[in-house]
């Protein structure tokens, strides 16, 4: 082969395996790369999640207006307990001034919240004992709570005065504990002096609850089993804010485990509570328990209450659409229980609905969402008030007239009269 042929094919040989080396070359960096991105995108997402989650918590200005009124109410708090959570101490009067509003909390002789409560009750007199949590308490004074609105609008309703409204809202307070407070146990289930709903003689107890049962009994059931059965990836979600925000609902108990809790803890107290209020001849009545209406917040708003369920009530990797659900699955439990049962439901969920300008997070009313809710509490209690009332007053007409033939004409008894 002439010297020229071999050059050109050596080069050629040459000038190909040299292509095939860069592509070699260039297939193990897009490899390099390619893992790179692999392992690096994780940290990457997982950082961006907590940089927003950071930024919401302190931009959002729903979110840093309640973190400061919380952490005032912080400074209230071991002020006004004999027993946190169960019971406040009686006679108890605060009042303080906070950006340029006042607020005040006074308590009776019994521990609870509100003006002094006669006992006996006053003859013909028609007593409701309001129980429940902070959602029951609630208002920056007595006025603006819903016991007392609700006495307002009762009054207004059956046109009478003999119509009272007790608030035996304690904040905090489960249904366990108002079980404990109903039979005059402590905590523990010791037996205990402390004032009970039925020292104040009640003809009608209304109960609004369920928050505190989801989140301070339920919710850490749940997280204990999912430290006990889950695996790594557990863990790791529960750790991970990316990972919580795509996949912390899907480790939400099924519906049906929820109903189950529901059952065993919440409905559970409330038949021991119904038990009590029957045999000492007391009606009670429950209200389903509302929630923000999802479909009307604008982000801001959405952003608050989830930011309040997963830090203040502990939701953690569940979300503010995770509570909604477990809420909903309540009061259809609910309803279902006082259907059995033969017990008044007020449906406030079903007729309150609302955003911001009902709450102020996921549980909590402004002054407006107070207002409708004993509006709505008092149009479904007029009927059973007024016709007990109206029954009183015959039942008192009746006691006259026999009184007045016992005593025969002129005052005197029949025993006197001649035969």
């Amino acid at each position: 082969m002439p010297r020229r042929q071999r050059d050109v094919r050596s080069s050629s040989l040459t000038g190909r395996s040299g292509r095939l080396s860069r592509s070699r070359a260039n297939r193990f960096k897009l490899g390099i790369a390619g893992c790179s991105l692999v392992l690096i995108a994780p940290f990457a997402l997982e950082l961006s999640a907590r940089y927003k989650a950071y930024r919401i918590a302190h931009s959002n200005p729903l979110i840093v207006a309640h973190r400061a009124k919380m952490a005032e109410i912080a400074t209230i708090k071991p002020r006004v307990w004999k027993v946190p959570n169960f019971e406040y101490l009686p006679a108890l009067q605060i009042d303080i001034e906070w950006r340029n509003e006042t607020y005040s909390f006074h308590t009776n002789r019994f521990g609870f919240r509100g003006e002094e409560v006669d006992v006996p009750k006053p003859e013909r007199t028609f007593r409701i004992a309001c129980i429940g949590g902070s959602t029951t308490a609630e208002g920056h004074n007595l006025a603006e709570t819903y016991p007392s609105l609700l006495s307002q609008q009762l009054r207004i309703l059956c046109d009478t005065d003999q119509v009272e409204v007790v608030n035996c809202g304690i904040a905090g307070l489960t249904t366990h504990g108002q079980v404990a407070r109903m039979w005059a146990l402590d905590r523990i289930g010791k037996p205990t002096n402390s004032p009970t709903y039925l020292d104040l003689k009640p003809d009608l107890i209304v109960d609004y609850a369920a928050v505190n049962d989801v989140c301070w009994q339920i919710l850490p059931v749940w997280k204990e089993r999912l430290d006990q059965e889950g695996g790594w990836w557990t863990r790791l979600v529960r750790a991970s804010y990316w990972l919580r925000d795509c996949y912390g609902s899907t480790m939400a108990p099924s519906d049906r485990e929820i109903i189950a809790d529901l059952e065993a803890v919440t409905l559970k107290n409330f038949r021991s509570l119904l038990r009590t209020a029957k045999v000492n001849d007391v009606e009670l009545a429950f209200c389903t328990f509302a929630t923000p209406d999802l479909s009307r917040l604008t982000r801001t708003e959405w952003e608050h209450f989830e930011h309040d369920f997963r830090t203040f009530w502990r939701g953690e990797y569940l979300g503010l659409a995770d509570y909604v659900r477990i809420i909903e699955l309540f009061n259809d439990q609910l309803a279902d229980f006082c259907k059995r049962e033969g017990v008044p439901l007020v449906p406030v969920a079903e007729e309150l609905s609302g955003s911001g300008d009902v709450f102020i997070d996921i549980c909590h009313m402004t002054i407006d969402g107070r207002k409708r809710k004993a509006e709505i509490i008092a149009r479904h209690l007029a009927p059973l008030v007024r016709k007990r009332l109206s029954e009183a007053e015959h039942t008192a007409s009746l006691d006259i007239g026999r009184l007045d033939t016992s005593r025969g004409p002129a005052g005197g008894s029949l025993a006197s009269l001649p035969r």
